[in-house]
């Protein structure tokens, strides 16, 4: 999508992730000791590079996903 257009919707994560940090939490990502990214699998990596989201926050993200996915098969509790 074109920088512009998600600069004039999304202007605060925009401005976060060109500091490298989460657009969701604000914080940087994980690194080791020598300042490699740290992902615990090559999904987690593939969805950084296009959202910018940390796996903490991608995280987060599917748990609440699954959770949604469960009550509503439950009969929406």
């Amino acid at each position: 999508m074109n920088r512009d257009i998600m600069n004039a919707i999304f202007p605060e994560e925009m401005k976060l992730i060109m500091t490298g940090r989460c657009p969701i939490c604000g914080e940087p990502p994980l690194r080791d000791k020598v300042g490699e990214l740290v992902f615990r699998d090559e999904l987690s990596r593939e969805e950084y590079n296009i959202s910018r989201i940390c796996e903490p926050c991608q995280d987060a993200a599917m748990e609440n996903r699954l959770e949604i996915r469960c009550i509503q098969q439950r009969g929406g509790e």
